[in-house]
């Protein structure tokens, strides 16, 4: 495992193109279901477009950046799921519908299961490189202090 410095940092309206791209390419690339389907990084990276206005206005989305560069090397995308999604649904690729009808049955799972918890891990991952390297953890297992500052800030607006 390599030493390298993380900062971990709430999201914000700036990280949009970072945070965007990032996830549209490593889900279009490495995710079953996008794969499956075929979808594109830019078909990905729109839809994850769709948020970042709800996860500016929330709070509750981390990202992380090597602190020598700069350069962001992962996000954990989170909404306050009692929340309307946004906008946007029905400009999205059709190869989208499959995936969909499948959150849709775990999300409503999840909820149940949640009991008044509002704030919900959305996507997350990062480079596959930093995953390699050991400079932060899978897309599944990210780094406490990253979803630590998520559940924080969830839990001050409960």
């Amino acid at each position: 495992m390599t030493n390298t410095s993380i900062n971990y940092s709430l999201y914000t309206k700036a990280d949009a193109d970072d945070m965007s791209r990032l996830l549209g390419d490593v889900f279009a690339h490495r995710d079953p279901p996008a794969v499956a389907v075929g979808l594109s990084a830019a078909e990905f990276e729109a839809f994850v477009r769709l948020y970042v206005d709800k996860a500016d206005a929330e709070g509750l989305t981390v990202v992380a950046r090597l602190a020598s560069t700069g350069d962001m090397i992962g996000a954990l995308l989170a909404e306050d799921s009692g929340s309307a999604p946004p906008e946007g649904f029905d400009r999205l690729s059709t190869k989208f519908n499959p995936i969909f009808d499948i959150l849709a049955s775990s999300t409503r799972s999840i909820r149940a299961a949640s009991r008044g918890s509002r704030a919900n891990r959305f996507i997350s991952s990062c480079w596959a490189s930093h995953r390699a390297s050991g400079a932060v953890g899978s897309r599944n297992a990210w780094s406490p202090n990253a979803w630590h500052t998520a559940d924080a800030r969830a839990t001050e607006w409960r």
